[in-house]
């Protein structure tokens, strides 16, 4: 074995193997949902939807209520949520006029990304938000 590792054919293999690997990780991390595009796609005042038909379902659905703009009452709202690894894309659509108000999107660090894979890899739930 030592002598086998003394070969620059072996090293050599082993380097174009890590690096195939990589690329097939880089294609298919690259098919999600979570982008700058579809985020940019959702827009305040579509309805639900209108972003369910450019998102697709979502993973998780939280309500809640927020003040309304004069300050008078409490509005019920539905906030879709869409998670692709540690990346996620939230939409806030108020109940009353079914139309979006707000929208947040997160992308992950390299770091996170690491950290998120390694938790996940040890049987940690990662459904809540970061």
């Amino acid at each position: 074995m030592p002598r086998l590792l003394k070969r620059w054919y072996v090293w050599l293999g082993l380097v174009l193997l890590l690096g195939l690997a990589g690329s097939v990780m880089l294609i298919y991390s690259s098919r999600s949902r979570i982008t700058q595009a579809n985020f940019e796609l959702v827009r305040e005042g579509m309805t639900k939807a209108e972003v369910l038909a450019v998102l697709g379902g979502c993973q998780q659905e939280l309500t809640g209520r927020r003040c309304s703009d004069d300050h008078k009452k409490w509005r019920p709202i539905h906030a879709p949520l869409w998670r692709e690894g540690p990346d996620w894309i939230w939409v806030f659509v108020d109940d009353d006029e079914d139309k979006v108000y707000s929208k947040e999107i997160h992308f992950a660090t390299a770091s996170e990304t690491l950290k998120w894979y390694a938790k996940k890899a040890c049987g940690e739930d990662r459904r809540q938000v970061d």
